[in-house]
């Protein structure tokens, strides 16, 4: 088994937060 840097892991979840908030501010900005 092979085991990942958990830096290496947080920083992915840290970029998909930053996408999933880039979507969902598009999607107010685009409801408004």
């Amino acid at each position: 088994m092979q085991k990942y840097p958990i830096v290496m892991v947080n920083e992915a979840q840290d970029e998909l937060n930053n996408i999933n908030l880039l979507r969902l501010l598009g999607y107010t900005y685009i409801r408004l």
